[in-house]
């Protein structure tokens, strides 16, 4: 069985214990103060779109040792060469990893960290219930990013499988298990939400493959979402049809995953 966190109460907990919800939370906020800020009534202000900005930066760009950070393309010699922060990126996703571990340990789920963080995209403010989404939520998610909110999610679910590359699809990816759905809509179609994870750091799957042959058989990630419907298909010997809601994360740093 797993510990969960709670809220401290009277009982007084270090900072960095494990069970102390708050503490954990300002440990967190003093290891990336651009990405997370403490506001006036006890409460926390986590930016979004910093962790937007650390994604695409990191996928537009190629890194190097030296911690140079170099647009896809050109070469560590050539004159447009971006210098970045590496490590402040690197920050920002380590932070946001250790947000999304907190979200999958607590045990009244996002009532604790949505009392202690304010989720902000630029000027507005993000509800919890379309930041993170367990595989039961799978369909509001789809339906969320049909509105083009703009921001990063979060997908937590239970890994079903990790597929090689094809040659239709030259990348690893990860599929996780579908919510159960009973009944189709009432235009007699069941839709069926269908999540996985591109790998396009192919020097990330050994590790994943390792955890998971190890028992993490969970996982969670931070990602720019892509969602498409699949083309409508007769169920068979039934007569409700079937369609495919696809929810697709894209995996290019290790911090935007953790596994248990």
């Amino acid at each position: 069985m797993r510990a969960y966190l709670r809220l401290s109460g009277k009982e007084k907990h270090v900072e960095t214990c494990q069970f102390n919800t708050v503490g954990q939370v300002k440990v967190i906020a003093r290891s990336a103060e651009d990405l997370m800020t403490s506001l006036e009534n006890g409460k926390y202000e986590f930016r979004l779109h910093v962790i937007k900005d650390a994604l695409q930066k990191n996928k537009n760009t190629t890194s190097y040792s030296d911690n140079v950070l170099v647009p896809a393309g050109e070469t560590k010699r050539n004159p447009q060469k971006i210098y970045e922060n590496k490590g402040k990126l690197s920050s920002y996703l380590a932070s946001m990893q250790k947000i999304m571990q907190l979200r999958t340990q607590l045990e009244d789920q996002d009532k604790e960290l949505r009392n202690l963080v304010v989720l902000k995209f630029h000027n507005k403010e993000i509800k919890w219930d379309n930041f993170f989404y367990d595989t039961e939520n799978f369909r509001k998610a789809f339906n969320y990013l049909s509105t083009s909110p703009g921001h990063p999610i979060c997908l937590h679910g239970r890994i079903k499988s990790i597929n090689m590359p094809t040659e239709r699809f030259p990348y690893h990816s990860i599929s996780l298990y579908s919510p159960y759905i009973e009944q189709a809509d009432k235009d007699n179609i069941k839709r069926i939400p269908s999540a996985s994870i591109v790998i396009y750091d192919e020097s990330l799957v050994k590790e994943i493959e390792q955890k998971f042959e190890e028992g993490a058989k969970n996982i969670a990630i931070c990602s720019d979402v892509s969602h498409w419907a699949s083309e409508i298909k007769e169920g068979g010997k039934s007569k409700e049809k079937l369609q495919y809601l696809n929810l697709q994360g894209k995996l290019n740093r290790k911090k935007q995953i953790y596994m248990y």
